[in-house]
């Protein structure tokens, strides 16, 4: 687990959003819906809403318009505004050992439900690695899992959201080599680490849904 500090900054989307620009790193633009309504010729519709500590991707919509922000503003939701992203979405899980990032594993975004990916396919793209890389060694005693999403257009990169914690997609790092639970095992006991970055590229998750149907006498049909 990461050090208070850093699980704050990635708990809270201002303090994220605050710590990205303090730290010269790409992302969106981003304010509270009362900041949008008083700047209202520096932004364009669509936005992205989404409250400030919340995950799983509750609450998160695309509005299309100001009368829509000023409704928001108006209530007692506390959320965030982002302008929206182009490009295609990346996660990238990264394992941090001692303050270096030594493996770290994008994949991109196909499909997700509920904040959760349904499919997506690894990439090994480097400047996304690199730039993880980055993020995860500024960030103040960051270490074991964490997860950085962004998007990726062409050369463009802007990361949207920080977290201090395995991904909902890391089953497909997992599978494509990145073990970081045993790496966190063999760190905490004090066993040679055996982490890495090799893992396999254009490796592809289709995850399903299926059904199990059990009579009254118990038994599955």
């Amino acid at each position: 687990m990461s050090d208070p500090q850093t699980v704050k900054i990635a708990c809270d989307k201002e303090e994220t959003h605050r710590w990205l620009v303090a730290n010269d790193f790409p992302t969106v633009r981003q304010s509270t819906p009362e900041g949008v309504l008083a700047t209202q010729q520096e932004w364009r519709m669509p936005v992205i809403l989404k409250p400030r500590r919340g995950s799983a991707s509750v609450g998160v919509s695309k509005v299309q318009s100001f009368t829509a922000v000023k409704a928001l503003a108006e209530s007692e939701l506390d959320c965030i505004v982002q302008e929206c992203a182009q490009g295609a979405e990346h996660t990238v899980n990264v394992y941090v050992e001692k303050g270096r990032c030594v493996c770290a594993v994008p994949h991109r975004r196909i499909e997700s439900r509920g904040g959760e990916v349904s499919k997506g396919v690894t990439s090994k793209n480097a400047r996304v690695m690199e730039l993880a890389a980055e993020i995860a060694q500024k960030l103040p005693g960051a270490r074991g899992a964490l997860n950085i999403q962004c998007f990726v257009d062409g050369e463009v990169i802007k990361v949207i959201e920080l977290n201090a914690r395995f991904g909902g997609g890391f089953p497909l790092a997992n599978r494509a080599g990145a073990k970081f639970p045993r790496w966190m095992i063999e760190s905490q006991i004090g066993r040679p680490i055996t982490a890495s970055c090799d893992w396999e590229d254009n490796l592809l998750m289709l995850r399903y849904d299926s059904a199990i149907f059990i009579d009254g006498l118990g038994k599955v049909q």
